[in-house]
């Protein structure tokens, strides 16, 4: 299919046709030609799809083009320098994802040699009289699993004892063994302190007057805890004191539970499970999501690139 860049070329060369012919039926001068009908033309608009300075035009006005043949070419300096930066980029990240492949692959291969004596000891293992099946029964990712479901249980035990604990502290009933529980505390703290300073005094050079001042500290710390622990004990008897230390109790059993709990979840993250393998792993994927987002930053270049030579659209 041949196309022309100039409508107007188009359109006059077709009207003069037309002209002519109609002379040639009639036998009548064209000057003096009359008659009816429609003269059409077509113009095509040709843009490029990206911005920049012409550097090359292939066609002359008027010049008839095949679909797909260059017209002009733009600047494309500026996105060759940008395709050799992304292209570099992505030379970097590919050697990013071998370094981390290969971080993976020794934190692998340490934790497994870690792991190796424990592995091969383990169905000699010692088992609790309360369990009846053999020590082997279960595989690693199974106590992981069972572990997890503790860790998850335990922490919510750990957050409803805490929540009654606050309720506890939170009732009016509580405020005057609360401020007798914060007396003695401060008491402690302040014994504790004095203590210290009286064991440096009593050591130091030319200690007398000092050593007088200190003990002084001391003596008064000593009975303003005395005093409080006496006020303390008096309130134990009372509904509120029962109601506060039972739930204090009941949240240091819940803490430890969860404690616990996680320190046996982490205790079975070794070998192929272990934290450095996993973190090996994460690099990996992200050097792998990297290379991912450098490769497609070249693509968008490469087709910004094409989009500089202009061709003849297909009609």
């Amino acid at each position: 299919m041949k196309k022309q860049i100039s409508s107007l070329i188009v359109v006059l060369v077709v009207s003069s046709l037309l002209l002519g012919a109609c002379a040639g039926i009639n036998g009548t001068d064209a000057s003096n030609l009359s008659a009816s009908g429609t003269i059409a033309s077509r113009e095509v608009r040709i843009a490029p799809q990206v911005g920049g300075q012409v550097v090359s035009i292939n066609v002359e006005e008027g010049q008839q083009v095949k679909a797909g043949d260059e017209l002009f070419r733009l600047d494309d300096s500026l996105l060759k320098a940008q395709q050799q930066q992304a292209q570099a980029a992505v030379q970097l990240t590919k050697a990013g994802v071998a370094t981390a492949k290969a971080q993976y692959d020794m934190a692998l291969n340490a934790v497994r040699l870690q792991d190796q004596q424990a592995r091969t000891s383990a169905w000699n293992a010692t088992q609790l009289d309360q369990f009846e099946l053999p020590v082997w029964y279960f595989d690693k990712e199974e106590k992981i699993a069972s572990a997890a479901s503790e860790v998850e249980t335990s922490q919510s035990n750990l957050d409803k004892e805490k929540a009654n604990l606050e309720k506890v502290l939170g009732d009016l009933t509580s405020q005057d063994f609360l401020e007798a529980e914060k007396r003695v505390a401060d008491a402690q703290a302040a014994f504790l302190i004095a203590d210290q300073v009286l064991t440096q005094a009593q050591a130091a050079q030319d200690k007398e007057y000092m050593e007088d001042y200190a003990q002084s500290l001391f003596d008064a710390a000593e009975s303003e805890l005395k005093s409080a622990q006496t006020d303390y004990d008096r309130l134990l008897t009372t509904k509120a004191a029962e109601d506060v230390l039972e739930a204090r109790a009941r949240l240091k059993v819940a803490q430890e539970r969860f404690d616990r709990a996680l320190d046996y979840y982490n205790s079975l993250l070794t070998g192929d499970q272990s934290m450095q393998v996993k973190a090996a792993e994460a690099g990996v994927q992200q050097a792998e999501a990297a290379l991912a987002q450098a490769q497609a930053a070249l693509a968008v270049i490469d087709v910004q690139l094409k989009k500089t030579v202009v061709t003849a659209p297909v009609e």
